[in-house]
Formats: C-alpha cells, structure tokens, sequence
C-alpha cells in the first residue's frame, strides 16, 4: 500500500476564499472580531473536521475561515492568507 498525506498549500499573498459555503469561522464580519482564535495547525485541524478544502487564516488575530470547494480566491487588504486542501 502507499498511501499519501493531504497537502495544505498557501496561495498567493494577501488573498482570502469568497463565496461558497461556510462550513467553519471564528470570524465575525459584522462585528470584525475574532471568538476563539486558532493557529494556523489548529484551523488546518478545523479543515479537516468539517471535510473543507479552502483555508483563510490571519495569525495576527488568529481567523479561521472554511470553505468547500465552491469558493473563489480574491485578493486580501486585511492580511489573511489563503491555503487549499488538497489529497491525492
């Protein structure tokens, strides 16, 4: 048998996931505040969990914002980064 991990792969600086569906966030947009913030190891986590392949994260206030696969990536202006999911 070989078998072959997933991959988190960071997209291009100052982007974020838009659209799709929300499968997981500690991100409130309305109040622009963050309820329990995570690490970048404990959103992948969170990714996993809720079977979503599209990460946003910012570590300076420890976002974490999941989405499926139906998600577009867009150019950020407040920091996050953008990672995607992906297994063989």
């Amino acid at each position: 048998m070989n078998f072959q991990g997933c991959s988190i792969t960071p997209q291009d600086e100052q982007t974020f996931w838009s659209g799709g569906n929300t499968l997981f966030s500690n991100w409130d947009h309305a109040s622009q505040m963050v309820t329990g913030a995570l690490s970048l190891e404990q959103c992948q986590l969170k990714a996993f969990e809720h079977n979503g392949v599209n990460i946003t994260a910012k570590a300076a206030d420890g976002r974490c914002i999941i989405k499926d696969a139906n998600a577009k990536l867009e150019m950020s202006d407040e920091g996050s980064t953008a990672y995607a999911l992906v297994c063989p």
